[in-house]
């Protein structure tokens, strides 16, 4: 079924796909496929395999349905979805209504709602579990269930003909999905009700959810970059296998979920754009075990020996489908671990365990490869940094237990990343950072997890860059304890890894082969592990493994495979960049979605005014093409439909500045830009700059966590905040609005919390996360990593009141964005306003003699008095417009 423009990515069937016969010459469509869609998609198939299709139109008309739009706002909406439910879902029966939300949250919320108003409701989204989702389906079609609040996951295969009412309670992204999502009500063909619930507000809510999911270009690049990376500390075979976790650096969930769906899913096209740009090539992973572990000559022997064990009938099975799989494979040829789990029907994450229990009663050998990249006899070598690791974790396990000893599993306690981080120094740990803490955490939540992804010791959730809410899930004791092992296990192995290269070697990223089985042994060979009481040891290899891995111990190449579910990369020794040509199909297809977005907004608009009207218009998107459908319903809008905002925010954020120059400022396009306003007193500059912030927010999208101002007090930086919340609301959560102190202070991890004024020395601050975020005494890569991991994903960086910066504020914003760095993709886009007349902070060392350098520090150009504004070639406009000029560049 293809709906709207997603015929861009289809792939011709072609004889043997689906069986035996090639597939039938038939084109399902769905009720909102529009004429030119057919017409491309009949073409495509024409052009790539030869194949004629004849569309069959069942129309979109559905006359038992009746559609309505109804006014609501953010305070009334729970009320208005509870009123829609009582005047249009029958009182008896067990026919259905659906809520769809355009979050996860946003259903449990409206569930929670329904349900303490007595209605028997439940929530549905892709979060759940595949049980959990069985379960309420099941519910709901049978009739006990008469609510579900859902996302757009629900709906797809729901054999329930009698829902009587769909109500939208958020506006959905496009026409198509709305018509779709509505079509679930009255499939009995007797009368049912949709209604559109529509607040001005939720369309710059749906551009925002839009734009979460859509991939920027200099974010393909980065994927691209990190590629690199990784293959460049692994002796750059050209090979790298990661997760998706370790290539997207930053962690853009509110939930600590290692390889969240979000992140894997955006890593994944990434590298398949990549792929299309011929950047790099992907291979499905294929570690394998060989024929040859097996220690009995047939099945039946198998059976024999596993018919005295004590296991469930389950689970026999499983491992005699393991080996039968490897009686009857070439005795000279590997097979892949993916394929012993598809016969034997279980997860990834269970092989290892089912052919430790193969070992165990001596019907095969445990030999699944593993590569892992160690550094021996150099500084920061592997057994300094386990040491380090460990007794950092320990100490920070003990300050957790101290500053929360009565913690329980219900009350989540927050913990400051700075703060922590400056008790941890004052323990003796003077290198500790914010990240290092940031993963050890992470570490302890992953600790106790089964095999299924349940909970760990700690749960974790982020509340902003450097604050923590964590929750403890097992007593303190039970977390030390498992450390502990953990700690033993890690140094167990990483013994034997270093053990078993030549003597004397020396270096950084030794390559180290061995197997799942070897490792296993020397687990199970130690007496004090033997005596420790733990229930599956091969779930503590994994888990110190992986450990090792995550805190940068070791390197785990070809056997990340076998815990995680990596991906190899092959990269295309030629090099290159991903270039706007490479990305430009991906941009129309987005463009294409800003439409829909707006058309769906008219649509709701025209529907509130009258609601025949909105039919029409429903009906026209279906039958006219674009020209014709824009004239006809949104005349002159062909420039404010390619704004992924709304016409009123537009006013609010560009129009209503009433001053070209100004406006020009804001509303400057460059993918990359270095800008510094100049203007006198009063003369908006302040204004100007957040503007500019809810510009890149609003009509340009960025992400708000990318985004870091720079502001000279803390009185300065409040005013910001303020100024931009009432321009663009809940947007502008995660924009960093900082002095430059606090900004060092949380990249280094200091706090002065609890001690005097006079032993502050926020300068030596300032200057130590310069020097962290140059890579001071690191390698070129090495720097680059440490940058990147200090930077948190940060992509522009706004300066308020340049002129009164000091020298240490300077350096500190130049490593911030990158002014002394050759990779012009590393560097942030710089936008400063000031005054070169006026410096009210000299005498705290404050010079306007940076602005004076910044044309040279930022190749911007020094613009001519009188002419008209051009970022090309900017001016500072000599009191003509307002006192109001600007210097730019076109240079990254």
């Amino acid at each position: 079924m293809i709906s709207g423009t997603d015929y861009r990515y289809l792939v011709p069937l072609h004889p043997g796909v689906l069986g035996d016969q090639p597939p039938a010459p038939v084109l399902c469509l769905t009720a909102t496929a529009k004429p030119e869609v057919v017409a491309d998609i009949i073409e495509h198939f024409q052009s790539k395999a030869g194949v004629d299709l004849l569309p069959l139109d069942g129309g979109a008309s559905r006359t038992n349905l009746a559609f309505e739009v109804r006014p609501t706002n953010k305070a009334s909406k729970l009320s208005d979805v509870m009123n829609v439910l009582d005047a249009l879902l029958p009182a008896e029966g067990r026919s259905g209504a659906v809520v769809y939300c355009s979050s996860r949250k946003e259903t449990e919320r409206v569930a929670e709602f329904l349900k303490s108003q007595g209605v028997d409701a439940a929530h549905f989204h892709a979060g759940m579990s595949a049980d959990d989702k069985q379960v309420v389906q099941e519910q709901f079609r049978v009739g006990e269930l008469r609510v579900i609040a859902a996302t757009n996951a629900f709906g797809m295969g729901i054999d329930k003909p009698d829902i009587r009412l769909v109500v939208h309670a958020d506006i959905p992204g496009s026409l198509e999905n709305y018509l779709q999502e509505a079509g679930r009500a009255g499939r009995d063909r007797e009368d049912a009700h949709c209604v559109l619930l529509f607040a001005a507000d939720d369309v710059e809510r749906q551009f925002r959810l839009t734009a979460s999911s859509r991939l920027a270009r200099h974010e393909i690049g980065a994927i691209l970059k990190a590629l690199r990376r990784i293959d460049e500390r692994t002796k750059k075979t050209g090979m790298v296998v990661a997760t998706s976790g370790e290539i997207v650096r930053s962690e853009k969930d509110q939930e600590f979920e290692r390889d969240s769906a979000t992140d894997d899913t955006r890593v994944k096209t990434a590298v398949s754009w990549l792929e299309e740009a011929h950047l790099v090539s992907r291979e499905e992973n294929r570690v394998q075990v060989f024929p040859s572990s097996l220690r009995v000559r047939s099945v039946d022997e198998a059976k024999q020996r596993l018919a005295g064990a004590e296991l469930t009938l389950a689970h026999r099975n499983q491992l005699l489908a393991i080996v039968a799989h490897l009686v009857s494979a070439p005795a000279d040829e590997g097979v892949s671990t993916d394929e012993l789990c598809g016969v034997a029907g279980i997860s990834p994450g269970a092989l290892p365990k089912a052919m430790s229990t193969l070992e165990t009663l001596g019907i095969a050998r445990n030999d699944v490869a593993m590569t892992v990249f160690v550094h021996v006899g150099v500084a920061s070598s592997s057994a300094q940094r386990l040491a380090q690791a460990s007794a950092l974790e320990g100490d920070l396990i003990a300050l957790m237990q101290e500053l929360a000893p009565d913690m329980d599993d219900r009350t989540p306690v927050p913990l400051n990343l700075s703060e922590t981080c400056q008790r941890l120094r004052d323990k003796n740990h003077p290198d500790v950072r914010p990240d290092a803490v940031d993963r050890l955490v992470r570490g302890i939540a992953q600790d106790g997890r089964s095999q299924d992804g349940g909970r760990g010791n700690i749960s974790l959730r982020r509340v902003s860059r450097n604050t923590l809410m964590v929750t403890l899930v097992r007593p303190w004791k039970t977390v030390r304890a498992t450390a502990n092992l953990r700690w033993q296990a890690a140094e167990l192995l990483l013994t034997y890894l270093t053990g078993r290269l030549d003597k004397g070697v020396r270096g950084k990223d030794l390559q180290v082969e061995t197997t799942v089985g070897d490792l296993l042994a020397q687990l199970n060979q130690d007496a004090f592990l033997k005596t420790s009481g733990i229930g599956d040891m091969t779930k503590l290899m994994e888990r110190a493994l992986m450990w090792l891995h995550e805190q940068g111990v070791v390197t785990l190449g070809k056997g990340l495979t076998v815990f995680r579910s990596a991906m190899t990369v092959y990269l295309d020794p030629a090099g290159g960049q991903f270039t706007q040509a490479h990305f430009a199909p991906l941009e129309d297809h987005y463009g294409e979605q800003t439409l829909q977005t707006h058309v769906m907004a008219t649509y709701a608009e025209t529907g509130l005014r009258a609601m025949s009207d909105a039919s029409r218009l429903s009906e026209d998107y279906f039958l006219l093409n674009k020209e014709q459908f824009m004239k006809r319903w949104m005349p002159g809008m062909g420039r404010e439909v390619r704004r992924q905002t709304t016409s009123a925010s537009w006013e609010a954020i560009v129009e209503k500045l009433g001053n070209k120059v100004q406006q020009d400022i804001v509303t400057d396009d460059r993918d990359r830009t270095n800008v510094l306003v100049l203007a006198g007193p009063g003369s908006g500059k302040t204004r100007v700059l957040v503007h500019r912030i809810a510009y890149l927010l609003r009509m340009k999208r960025e992400d708000p966590r990318g985004i870091l101002v720079l502001a000279y007090n803390r009185h300065a930086a409040v005013e910001i905040r303020v100024r931009l919340r009432s321009l663009v609301g809940d947007d502008a959560i995660g924009v960093t609005v900082s002095t430059c102190h606090a900004l060092a202070m949380k990249l280094v991890g200091a706090s002065f919390v609890g001690q005097r004024a006079e032993t502050e020395d926020f300068d030596g601050i300032v200057m130590e996360a310069v020097r962290q975020l140059e890579g001071e005494g690191l390698s070129k890569s090495e720097a680059e990593a440490q940058r990147e991991t200090l930077i948190q994903g940060y992509r522009w960086i706004l300066v308020d009141e340049y002129q009164d910066i000091g020298p240490e504020e300077y350096q500190l914003i130049s490593a911030v964005a990158g002014r002394s760095l050759e990779d012009a993709d590393l560097k942030l886009s710089l936008f400063a306003v000031g005054d070169d007349d006026q410096n009210i902070y000299a005498f705290n060392g404050a010079s306007v003699g940076f602005i004076r350098q910044f044309e040279e520090d930022y190749k911007a150009r020094v613009g001519v008095p009188g002419r008209e504004l051009s970022f090309h070639q900017p001016h500072h406009c000599g009191g003509q417009c307002g006192d109001f000029g600007g210097a730019g560049s076109d240079e990254g």
